[in-house]
C-alpha cells in the first residue's frame, strides 16, 4: 500500500474554499477510493494536506491519469491556483499495517 501525501500552502483566509476544492477532486473518480483532507488545526494556519490511499504506483498512474483527463481538471485548478501560493511538497509513502 502506498500513500500520496500533498500539502499546499494557502492564501491567508482561503484554506476553507480549497478544502472544499480538494474534497470534489475524487467525485465521480473510482481511482482513489480511500482520501482524506487535512486542515492545519492549531498552526501553521496555512497549510492544507490532501492525501489518498492506492495498492501500488500502477494504481497511483491510473488515478494520475483518470485526473489529467477528467474535464473538471481545469476548473478546479484554474479555481486552486487563485487561492494557493507557491511551495508545499508532495509525498509517496509506503504504509505499513494498514488499518
Amino acid at each position: 500500500m502506498i500513500v500520496n501525501r500533498r500539502t499546499f500552502i494557502v492564501k491567508k483566509g482561503c484554506a476553507g474554499k480549497v478544502v472544499k476544492l480538494l474534497l470534489s477532486v475524487n467525485e465521480g473518480m473510482k481511482e482513489a477510493p480511500v482520501t482524506r483532507v487535512y486542515e492545519w488545526y492549531i498552526s501553521p494556519s496555512d497549510q492544507v494536506t490532501w492525501e489518498a490511499e492506492f495498492k501500488d504506483l500502477e494504481d497511483y498512474a491510473r488515478f494520475s491519469k483518470a485526473w489529467v483527463e477528467t474535464a473538471k481538471r481545469s476548473d478546479i485548478l484554474s479555481q486552486f491556483n487563485d487561492l494557493t501560493v507557491s511551495g508545499g511538497n508532495s509525498e509517496i509513502l509506503r504504509l505499513y499495517n494498514p488499518g
